[in-house]
């Protein structure tokens, strides 16, 4: 998955590991094309979705034991997780809306 904020330039890439389960979400500057920063999971990333205003990045982890994660990339960290969810034949893919989001 990979998503582009237009507010910042900032391209956000997952990368999945070959012989781990664990995961990356890279954060490229587009204007200068460097990383900027890195945020790790500790499952595969199966979705991911940035908010209207750049502030924040859901991502949906693990098919085993399924998680949403709210990360804060002012602050570089999670600040919620959300669980409760199945995910068999169908993934849920991370997603905002509603009104202001």
């Amino acid at each position: 998955d990979m998503k582009y904020d237009p507010s910042t330039g900032f391209v956000y890439v997952v990368a999945a590991g070959h012989k781990t389960s664990q995961s990356l979400i890279i954060c490229i500057n587009t204007k200068t094309q460097k990383e900027e920063f890195k945020l790790q999971e500790k499952d595969a990333i199966l979705s991911c979705e940035i908010s209207a205003d750049g502030r924040y990045l859901l991502v949906n982890v693990s098919f085993q034991f399924p998680r949403v994660h709210l990360w804060d990339l002012a602050q570089r960290k999670m600040v919620k997780q959300y669980t409760g969810h199945i995910q068999e034949r169908y993934m849920l893919r991370a997603s905002f809306g509603g009104l202001k989001e």
